[in-house]
């Protein structure tokens, strides 16, 4: 359950981060989890930084 979950979400995350690819060239995100939360860390640039939190 917690990894089909967890499956779709990212693949949701990697197909919207591929549709915006063109408009944002340098996006980075990492993905990892914390007991029942999936943080996601966009880094746009240097320094800016900007986490998505998704309860499971």
């Amino acid at each position: 359950m917690f990894k089909h979950k967890f499956y779709i979400i990212y693949v949701i995350l990697r197909k919207t981060i591929r549709l915006y690819k063109t408009i944002f060239d340098k996006i980075f995100y990492f993905i990892r989890i914390d007991d029942i939360m999936i943080v996601v860390t966009i880094r746009i640039g240097n320094n800016i930084k900007d986490e998505l939190k998704c309860e499971l």
